[in-house]
């Protein structure tokens, strides 16, 4: 693999970043990376440890075209599109059509110019509030911000072109992806890590009121997909990435608490704290997913994942 060029979208990002560090493990340093400091120039201490041989400015891209595109780039073998407006409070449609729609057909068109695959990130945001999370169900298909609906256009736009693309177009609709390399990012950072957090800043966690349950796939994981679906030549369409098992998020806060504990974290004598969750929120939380018609050699791949939490918070507090 060491001769063949890469170019990851989102490459200084959480799943970007751990992409190019699978690709790193398999001898592979030619990786065009793609992604912007501007907003977060701490994600560039995540670049440190990772080989790559070239950087595009994400936001460079607003005014070229794929030709122009074709032009700047080398000789690929692939395109990861795994970067993103990931902000699931943005307001702004027209932001998140630019970045997750507009830039995302131009890495598309552009893997078509070269006859080489692109394997894309999706997101299972598009499932909106119902409890379908199958693809190719429009009944699911609701999502209830600008994110999961820039994702259902381009998956959209993908499904009605499959027939007349020369090169493959894979994508995944990845579920709550959690693990090592997402502290930049706050706010928008799983659930396992900032329950993760909480317990280490404040000594509790506290926990919104109500059953709520998804679906957690490890980043690690991820990575492994993306490549195997590219090595394997996964046939063009878009596909859920989750483990299939819906966790609840009581059953997360007790297994870290317990985690903590044994390692002697300091934290509060009842450190499970209830409380009710904004107004503002609850019209814009997913109380429930589960990946539905998950492909078996993904459903291995993702099993256990609760376990996988427990060894992610383990190396947690030991680099602590």
């Amino acid at each position: 693999m060491n001769a063949r060029w890469c170019l990851v979208t989102g490459g200084a990002g959480f799943v970007g970043s751990r992409l190019i560090r699978a690709l790193n493990e398999r001898g592979t340093d030619r990786i065009v990376v793609v992604d912007s400091f501007s907003r977060r120039p701490e994600k560039l201490s995540g670049m440190s440890g990772l080989r790559f041989a070239d950087f595009f400015d994400y936001f460079s891209i607003d005014a070229l075209t794929a030709e122009d595109l074709d032009r700047r780039l080398p000789a690929l073998d692939v395109v990861f599109h795994v970067g993103a407006w990931t902000d699931v409070l943005e307001t702004d449609v027209t932001k998140m059509l630019r970045y997750n729609f507009e830039h995302s057909r131009k890495w598309l068109e552009l893997s078509q110019l070269r006859g080489v695959p692109v394997i894309y990130a999706s997101s299972s945001a598009l499932y909106g509030r119902t409890r379908v999370c199958r693809v190719d169900d429009a009944a699911g298909e609701r999502p209830f911000n600008a994110y999961g609906s820039s994702k259902l256009v381009l998956d959209r736009w993908v499904q009605a072109n499959l027939e007349s693309l020369k090169s493959p177009a894979v994508g995944f609709r990845f579920f709550n992806v959690f693990g090592p390399g997402e502290e930049h990012k706050a706010h928008n950072a799983s659930i396992p890590t900032r329950f993760f957090q909480f317990l280490s800043e404040h000594g509790r966690i506290d926990l919104f009121e109500g059953d709520i349950r998804r679906d957690y796939v490890h980043v690690d994981d991820v990575a492994r997909i993306l490549l195997r679906a590219w090595e394997s030549g996964q046939v063009s369409g878009v596909y859920n990435l989750g483990s299939g098992v819906a966790i609840s998020h009581l059953e997360i806060a007790e297994t870290v608490v317990k985690v903590a504990r044994d390692a002697g974290l300091r934290m509060d004598s009842d450190p499970i704290r209830i409380v009710p969750m904004p107004e503002g929120l609850q019209n814009r939380f997913q109380f429930y997913t589960r990946a539905e018609g998950v492909l078996p050699w993904i459903a291995e791949l993702t099993a256990r994942p609760l376990e996988k939490m427990v060894a992610y918070w383990t190396d947690l507090v030991g680099r602590g």
